[in-house]
């Protein structure tokens, strides 16, 4: 576990917290693009012929999840970890 791997690397005052939310994007906004870009822009980029497929692949899936007011339902957990460093 992260938490004790800092305390006995030295750090102090070490915390974890759990930040559990529930965005509900809009599907026009293509809220997926950047996390796409992110994870796989460099592939990607190499192959721009894919992307118009792989996006509307994308977009219909979430589609499929939109509600009446088209916006996405998402769960989102997000745990942050952190400590002081001596010195």
């Amino acid at each position: 576990r992260l938490p004790d791997a800092l305390t006995r690397a030295g750090l102090t005052g070490v915390t974890a917290e759990t930040h559990v939310f529930s965005p509900r994007p809009r599907l026009a906004d293509d809220f997926w693009r950047p996390q796409l870009d992110m994870s796989w822009g460099h592939r990607l980029d190499a192959r721009p012929e894919a992307r118009p497929a792989i996006e509307t692949r994308i977009r219909t899936a979430f589609a499929a999840l939109a509600d009446a007011e088209g916006r996405v339902p998402l769960r989102a957990e997000m745990r942050v970890v952190s400590g002081v460093a001596p010195g």
